[in-house]
């Protein structure tokens, strides 16, 4: 406060002419003057100072906030980078070597309609599809077997070289029928109606068709384990030996037969294997009567007032 030196009234501080009696006022002294002053210099110190450190705070936030950011979007990267890397593998050629490759165009031919394309160079693989005559595919290499390994339609396996060729043809070529002048004529006999032609050279193999009793096939070759490869109506196949002759025969039941193709005699056994007990042996040469047609090769006869089973391939009609 001021004290007014006229008359004694007490004043504020920022009056400068007295209230009471209108008398200047004294001014302040400099000691006042900074008692009031420091006050307010320490709080609006006080004020900047925290201005100054949520300034500081602040900064120091964005900047770890960046950092972090940065170093999760490099990590991410990293990660993706090693993620596409995991997914393609090694030793598949980039765009540019892929592009790069190139294959011998082949085109199927010698065929009616369409080959087989397999898993393996063997003609026992299974199948991935057909290709049929005239398409176009790409020759990998040759494998074994007489097999060249190709790609058709984006799958790859390998198909039979025979039917494989650099040039197409215009049409497949005719069908022609079994060369009767190359393979010797044989005859289905010693059954009741027809017997069976199969995939190979087993009786658990699949069936291409029947051929009936009296009917003339190719002969090709002895194909082991009691079959013959034949030819009939165009269909390569096997057969029983038998049931085939290159006489033509005509068995029915009730016919007598012969004993044939054995040194001294043969087994008459009382079930159609060859592992049954038996009931006599027939000798050479010996008649005896067909029954009818068993399994395994066998056939159902009678001699001597037995009846049991003998292998077909040992009789003969008479």
């Amino acid at each position: 406060m001021k004290k007014c030196q006229n008359c004694g009234q007490n004043c504020p501080d920022q009056d400068v002419f007295c209230e009471n009696c209108g008398a200047r006022l004294p001014e302040l002294c400099a000691r006042t003057k900074q008692k009031n002053f420091i006050p307010v210099l320490a709080g609006c110190c006080a004020a900047a100072a925290v201005i100054i450190a949520a300034a500081i705070f602040y900064t120091g936030m964005n900047r770890d906030r960046s950092g972090e950011s940065r170093q999760t979007e490099t990590s991410l990267a990293e990660s993706s980078k090693a993620s596409v890397s995991a997914a393609v593998p090694s030793e598949l050629p980039s765009s540019t070597e892929a592009k790069s490759v190139s294959y011998k165009t082949y085109y199927v031919v010698n065929c009616q309609e369409s080959i087989t394309l397999r898993n393996s160079p063997s003609t026992k693989s299974s199948e991935i599809c057909q290709i049929p005559f005239g398409s176009a595919v790409s020759y990998i290499e040759t494998a074994s077997d007489g097999f060249y390994k190709i790609i058709y339609n984006g799958k790859t396996g390998y198909a039979l070289a025979s039917y494989l060729d650099l040039t197409p043809q215009d049409e497949p070529p005719a069908q022609a029928p079994a060369d009767t002048n190359t393979y010797p004529t044989y005859y289905v006999v010693n059954c009741q109606e027809s017997i069976t032609l199969r995939k190979s050279a087993r009786t658990s193999s699949g069936e291409i068709c029947q051929i009936p009793l009296g009917a003339a096939v190719s002969f090709v070759e002895n194909a082991g384990s009691g079959f013959y490869e034949i030819i009939y109506n165009g269909k390569t196949g096997y057969a029983l030996a038998s049931y085939l002759s290159p006489e033509q025969k005509s068995t029915s039941s009730g016919s007598y037969l012969q004993v044939v193709n054995c040194k001294e005699s043969i087994t008459l056994r009382k079930a159609p294997s060859t592992k049954a007990d038996s009931f006599c042996q027939i000798p050479l040469g010996a008649s005896v009567k067909y029954l009818e047609p068993a399994e395994n090769g066998f056939c159902m006869i009678s001699y001597n007032g037995y009846t049991g089973y003998v292998l077909v391939s040992y009789l003969s009609v008479q």
